[in-house]
């Protein structure tokens, strides 16, 4: 991969990690959940608009992998109510712009 993408994913892994982990409450399937994220993100960087935010982008390509992961193992989704979903990006949004305290946050888990 390339330098400057490995450090946005270093960066960003801990986020990703925790948002597929949510969504999915299994630690090994959000781990695999995360690399096809960093995978999928390195092969459509071009797709990225720089005036967005690169941790909700991420968090789009982690929930359509979930979504994948569920049709693949023939899970019922579950049934999660919008403002359920919603008030979880509430909660990953405040930690979009970066700061230094919220990268060693995401660590600890």
């Amino acid at each position: 991969m390339d330098k400057a993408f490995d450090i946005l994913a270093e960066f960003w892994r801990p986020m990703v990690k925790a948002y597929a982990n949510t969504l999915t409450n299994d630690p090994h399937v959000a781990e695999d959940i995360t690399q096809e994220t960093f995978m999928s993100a390195f092969e459509r960087l071009d797709d990225f608009d720089e005036s967005q935010c690169f941790g909700k982008w991420l968090r789009g390509i982690a929930r359509n992998k979930v979504r994948n992961y569920r049709k693949r193992a023939h899970l019922r989704s579950p049934i999660i109510d919008p403002k359920v979903l919603e008030g979880i990006e509430l909660v990953y949004n405040a930690y979009d712009s970066p700061d230094s305290q919220r990268h060693s946050r995401w660590e600890d888990r």
